[in-house]
C-alpha cells in the first residue's frame, strides 16, 4: 500500500495556530486525495512545519464515463466544444433521444499520477492561519 507524505515549511507558526493548521491540512489533503481512499491518516506540526501522511490505494479504479452532449441539431461549434472538453472523437459519440452521448471506459490511474495532480492542487490561500502570519502593523500609532 503506497504512502503519501506532504511536508510544508513556513515561517514561524504561532503555537495557538499549529493544531488548527494541522487539521486544515488534513481536511484539504483528504479532499484532494478522495479518489485514492486515504486511511491511517496522521498530521504532524511544529513551529516551522506542518506534515500530513496517509496510506492510499495503489490506483484509482477505472469506470465508465457517460456524458450527455449537445442536441443532434446543435451547431458544429457546440459539438466541437463538447468533444474538446472530454478529449473525445466524433466516432465515440452515439445519438440517442435527440442528444449526442459519450460512453467510454475510463482506465485505472496509478496512485503516483493522482497524488502528483492532487499535490499541485493544494493552494496555500486555503489555509486560514496563513493570513495572520504577515499582518502589516502600523508603527506610527
Amino acid at each position: 500500500m503506497p504512502e503519501f507524505f506532504l511536508e510544508l515549511f513556513s515561517e514561524e507558526i504561532p503555537a495557538r495556530m499549529q493544531a488548527g493548521a494541522g487539521a486544515e491540512l488534513e481536511r484539504i489533503c483528504r479532499t484532494a486525495l478522495g479518489e485514492l481512499s486515504p486511511h491511517s491518516v496522521k498530521t504532524y506540526f511544529g513551529p516551522r512545519r506542518i506534515a500530513f501522511s496517509a496510506q492510499v490505494a495503489p490506483e484509482k479504479p477505472g469506470g465508465v464515463i457517460e456524458a450527455r452532449g449537445p442536441r443532434d441539431a446543435a451547431p458544429e461549434a457546440a459539438l466541437a466544444g463538447f468533444l474538446g472538453k472530454h478529449k473525445a472523437t466524433r466516432e465515440e459519440l452515439v445519438t440517442e433521444g435527440g442528444y449526442y452521448w459519450l460512453r467510454r471506459n475510463d482506465p485505472p490511474v496509478a496512485a503516483a499520477k493522482n497524488t502528483a495532480r492532487a499535490s499541485f492542487g493544494i493552494d496555500r490561500k486555503k489555509f486560514d492561519f496563513m493570513r495572520y502570519l504577515r499582518r502589516p502593523r502600523n508603527v506610527l500609532t
